[in-house]
C-alpha cells in the first residue's frame, strides 16, 4: 500500500489557479517556489493540467475576429500592426538569399585571390579560373 501525501484545500485551489493562470506575477513566483519543494503539490498541478487538457479538447479552436485583433493591437501598440502579404514576404526572402549568395561568392573570390596558387586545392583553382 502506497501512501499518497495529502495537500490542503488551499494548496489544491492554488494549484487550480496556477494552471488556469489566474494569479499575478508575484503569486505565480511564490507558488512556483512551493512547487520546487513539494512533490504532492506538483502532482496536484499535473492532475489539473491533465483534467483541463481533456476539457480543452472538447472546445474547437477558433481564430479571433479581425476587428478584435485590431482593437487589441491599437490598445497595445498605439496602431494596428502592419501586415505583409505573402508575395511581399517571399520577395524579401529571395532577395536576402541572392544577397547572401553574392556576398559568399565575393568573399570566396577574396580568399582565393589572397591564397598563393601553390597552396590552393584543385577545386579552389577551378572556381577561380
Amino acid at each position: 500500500m502506497t501512501l499518497v501525501p495529502q495537500i490542503s484545500q488551499e494548496h489544491a485551489l492554488g494549484a487550480a489557479e496556477y494552471v488556469l493562470g489566474l494569479g499575478d506575477a508575484a503569486s505565480r513566483r511564490a507558488f512556483e517556489a512551493e512547487l520546487d519543494t513539494s512533490a504532492a503539490l506538483r502532482d496536484e498541478v499535473l492532475g489539473w493540467e491533465y483534467d483541463l487538457a481533456d476539457l480543452a479538447a472538447l472546445c474547437p479552436a477558433r481564430a479571433p475576429r479581425t476587428s478584435g485583433v485590431r482593437r487589441l493591437e491599437t490598445r497595445l501598440f498605439g496602431a494596428p500592426v502592419r501586415e505583409f502579404d505573402k508575395g511581399q514576404s517571399a520577395r524579401r526572402v529571395i532577395a536576402g538569399m541572392v544577397l547572401a549568395a553574392g556576398v559568399g561568392l565575393y568573399l570566396l573570390g577574396q580568399i582565393a585571390d589572397d591564397t598563393p596558387s601553390s597552396e590552393r586545392s584543385q577545386p579552389a583553382q577551378a572556381i577561380v579560373k
